[in-house]
């Protein structure tokens, strides 16, 4: 497993193919978290409002999403994402390779995604 974090300023993290779980830490500036299909589980912490989870790999597909107090974790056939501290107001621009990007919105305890 690794433990990547990001320092102050903009930063792009990605914890490296294979099924192992990684933990990517956010800094002080604008981040960018990159996850695929095949990468097992991987950890976000320390996200902010700017931040963007990058979903680069065109086969990956949201499975199921679920809240759990602060902590979205995001399932799909090949692994998890699972992000702390996650707030709707806070980071919430998720980024396929083609350029779309999507946005859960919250009510009550159910997560939907929205395209933006």
């Amino acid at each position: 497993s690794n433990l990547i974090t990001a320092g102050l300023g903009t930063a792009s993290l990605w914890g490296g193919r294979g099924q192992v779980s990684d933990t990517l830490v956010g800094g002080d500036g604008p981040d960018d978290f990159y996850y695929g299909a095949n990468e097992g589980t991987d950890y976000i912490e320390n996200s902010s409002t700017g931040d963007k989870v990058m979903l680069y790999d065109a086969a990956f597909s949201c499975t199921s999403a679920q809240l759990s107090s602060t902590t979205l974790t995001i399932n799909s056939t090949t692994g998890s994402l699972v992000i702390t501290n996650w707030s709707e107001n806070g980071m919430n621009t998720f980024q396929l390779a083609n350029g779309d990007q999507y946005k859960f919105t919250q009510t009550g305890t159910t997560l939907t995604p929205q395209k933006i």
